[in-house]
Order: structure tokens, then sequence, then C-alpha cells
């Protein structure tokens, strides 16, 4: 995809972006998302809300890892049955 400059194809290429990367891992964490993706952890939660709500993607059982403080992680996966381009 080529990047014209216009706010409009960068947000389309971050949502492709974090798309293709659920799909190709098959469930992700946001924060791995943004780790991979280069973007911030807001830009990941945008995308990922609007992914949610077009159906998408879907968020799977939370998990918490041994050993680690804080907030446990959400994976994220394609929803099955969602087609996308």
């Amino acid at each position: 995809m080529q990047l014209t400059g216009s706010t409009t194809d960068l947000r389309r290429h971050n949502r492709d972006a974090v798309l293709r990367l659920i799909r190709g891992r098959g469930s992700i964490s946001r924060t791995e998302i943004s780790e991979c993706v280069g973007l911030t952890n807001a830009a990941v939660s945008r995308i990922t809300k609007e992914l949610i709500e077009v159906g998408l993607i879907e968020e799977a059982d939370r998990i918490c890892l041994k050993g680690q403080a804080g907030r446990r992680q959400v994976p994220l996966r394609v929803r099955d049955g969602a087609a996308f381009v």
C-alpha cells in the first residue's frame, strides 16, 4: 500500500497492520500488538475497539501470567466467520 500522507491513508495502513498481525498470530494482546507494529498503546486500543465494533475481531478469555503483576492481558483474535479483504 502506498501512503499519500493523508490521515485517512495512515489510519487505514495502521488498521491493516494490526488486523494482519492478529490474523497471523491467532491470538495476541494489545501490548504485544503495540510492540510489534510500533504504535502507541492508545492507538492500538482505538484501532482494536473499531475492529471489535465492526465484528472482525473479539476478545478471548483474560490470562494471568504467573509472577507478573498488573492487569491481566486480554488476547484478541479474529472472529469465527469474520470476512475481510
